[in-house]
This record gives structure tokens, C-alpha cells and sequence, in this order.
């Protein structure tokens, strides 16, 4: 039977980010996807100043109840950018709402630092919805953010040992850290779940907008198509880096977010 799954985004109407890469990632692995856009954006935030955004949550919660009217349900549903306290009452609600695998994507900043018009008020917010998730994947950046751990350039394995116990004190979920500066020239994706598992891979010497975005939403795509939680890391985490590799050599301008035809071809 077909899987489905609603996405909790922003809209970005330029450049590829959130929606714009959730959608058709979700579709091409045979997901039936619904959306609820809680903010729309002219551009998306990472590499443009000034820009327009407009806050979309008393429309999704009508939208939101007009579902609940309909009956309709979701065997998955994934949380990235939410830009305030209403938008994570909404986003609180909906997780209440539906007996679905939940994959909260923590998103704070990224490079050791909070993303643009972020503050310690959207870290309190994330901390308050991670323990509705069934499963978490915060980048390196976000999972300090969240645990008050020191932002460094790399981590030891004792470093990671740290921060999953506090975060899952936080939190019952499972938990993917991703991006994980641990080796020289490679990164890794980290996995607990009763016990911490490692995925390294070789760096690729860039980053781009929307990275997140894929990886959760091919991490959510696997696991509602039955693989297990390490395959679907391990897979996900591939995927995102030839695709981030091909859109570094494609010389395609870093703000306007990742080149996801590697990724769309891969499934």
C-alpha cells in the first residue's frame, strides 16, 4: 500500500529549500505528500539580506482542521523551520492530531553559528517540540545549540557521548546527528538508538542550503518504505553527499541551494 506523509515547512519561492526539495523527494519514492506551508518566503534566508517572509500559520491551521474534518490521515510527517511560538503551537497540535512516525528536523544554524533572525526564544521553542518526535536529526550545530554544548570545529567520540546523553534527556526519540566533524577530511552521520552508531563519509568542501532538507526528507521517504533506521541513515547521508558533490562541481551559486537531480535520479 502507498505511504503518505505531510511536511511542516517554510515556502521559499526562490531557490531550493524546504518544500521545494521535501515534495518532490517524498513523491519520486512513492510518498503521497501534503504540505502545510507555515511561512513563505521571497528567497530563502542563507545567503540574502533583507529578506521578505510571511507568516502563514492561522491559514494552516485551517487548513490543518479542514483535514481533521475530512478524516485524513498520514503515516508520516516531517518538521523542519518554524519561525515562532504560534507556528510551534500549530506544529504541536498537528503532532497531537495524527497517529503518524514523526521526524522532527531541529532547525536552529548551521557553521557554529544560530541561521539568520534566530534568537535563544527559537532555541527554547525547538527544545519544547523535540520530546513529540519519534525520531530527531539536529545538524552538529543545532544538536550544541540544543544542549548547550561548546560549538566546536571538531568532536571527539567522548564529545558525541556528551551531547547524545543530554539530548536524550531532552528527548525519547531516536536520534541522527548529522555532519559531524570526527576524522580528518571526513565527516560523520551519528545514530542512537539504545546505543551510538557511526557513519563516516569524505568531506566534500562545501555546503549548501536545502542539505538538511534532503537528507531528512529522504530519511523519512526510507524509513516509511521499511528500511531500517541505520540503511535509511546510510543511504540518506550518500545520496546527500553526491548531491551536494555535483551541485559543488556543477559551480552552481551557493544561495540558490542544492541542485537536487542527483538525489531525484537516485530513487
Amino acid at each position: 500500500m502507498k505511504r503518505s506523509a505531510l511536511v511542516l515547512q517554510d515556502l521559499s519561492c526562490f531557490t531550493k529549500a524546504s518544500i521545494n526539495i521535501s515534495l518532490p523527494i517524498l513523491e519520486s519514492n512513492n510518498i503521497d505528500t501534503a504540505i502545510l506551508p507555515l511561512s513563505l518566503l521571497a528567497t530563502q534566508s542563507d545567503g540574502f539580506d533583507d529578506f521578505f517572509i510571511k507568516d502563514l500559520g492561522n491559514e494552516c491551521e485551517k487548513v490543518l482542521n479542514r483535514f481533521l474534518e475530512l478524516g485524513f490521515s498520514f503515516d508520516g510527517i516531517l518538521s523542519s523551520y518554524i519561525a515562532n511560538y504560534e507556528q510551534y503551537c500549530l506544529v504541536k497540535k498537528v503532532f497531537e492530531s495524527f497517529d503518524s512516525l514523526i521526524v522532527v528536523d531541529p532547525v536552529l544554524g548551521d557553521d557554529l553559528k544560530l541561521y539568520q533572525g534566530f534568537d535563544k526564544e527559537n532555541i527554547k521553542i525547538i527544545k519544547s517540540l523535540i520530546p513529540y518526535g519519534d525520531l530527531i536529526t539536529p545538524n552538529i550545530t543545532e544538536a550544541c545549540l540544543l544542549t548547550d554544548y561548546e560549538l566546536k570545529e571538531s568532536y571527539t567520540k567522548e564529545d558525541i557521548e556528551k551531547i547524545v546523553t543530554i539530548l536524550s534527556s531532552l528527548t525519547k526519540a531516536k536520534i541522527v546527528i548529522t555532519s559531524v566533524n570526527i576524522e580528518k577530511d571526513k565527516l560523520a552521520n551519528v545514530i542512537y538508538d539504545e546505543e551510538i552508531k557511526y557513519i563516516s563519509f569524505d568531506k566534500v568542501d562545501a555546503s549548501y542550503p536545502g542539505s538538511g532538507d534532503l537528507f531528512s526528507s529522504l530519511l523519512l521517504s526510507f524509513l516509511l518504505n521499511n528500511e531500517s533506521l541505520y540503511s535509511s541513515v546510510r543511504r540518506a547521508g550518500s545520496i546527500t553527499r553526491e548531491c551536494i558533490k555535483y551541485t559543488y562541481e556543477s559551480k552552481r551559486e551557493r544561495r540558490l541551494g542544492l541542485d537536487i537531480i542527483k538525489a531525484l535520479r537516485s530513487n
